[in-house]
């Protein structure tokens, strides 16, 4: 990625997104599906760090602060599919 990447220990874009988070969206019954398939596919949770009950989420920035995409997970396991991500990022180095 030739762009910047920012992190946001504080988590205050997480909370302006209105992102997941909570024990509802970490303990819903799609978890459970999720968790199969993860496993099946040979992946396995050995820790967990940080805020446990905060949900993932994908945001792509164009340098003007226009949102090129942006993927809210419901709960654990829940993923954006990796073409589109890759498609955004290519949209926004392309830009």
């Amino acid at each position: 990625m030739p762009g910047p990447i920012w992190v946001d220990p504080e988590r205050r874009s997480y909370q302006a997104l209105g992102f997941a988070s909570g024990l509802g969206s970490a303990l819903s019954l799609k978890l459970l599906s999720n968790a199969r398939r993860a496993k099946a596919a040979g992946f396995s949770q050995n820790s967990v760090e940080g805020a446990a009950m905060q949900q993932g989420g994908v945001l792509v920035v164009m340098p003007d602060g226009e949102i090129a995409y942006r993927y809210r997970s419901d709960t654990a396991g829940d993923h954006p599919p990796v073409q589109e991500v890759l498609a955004a990022l290519e949209g926004a180095v392309a830009a």
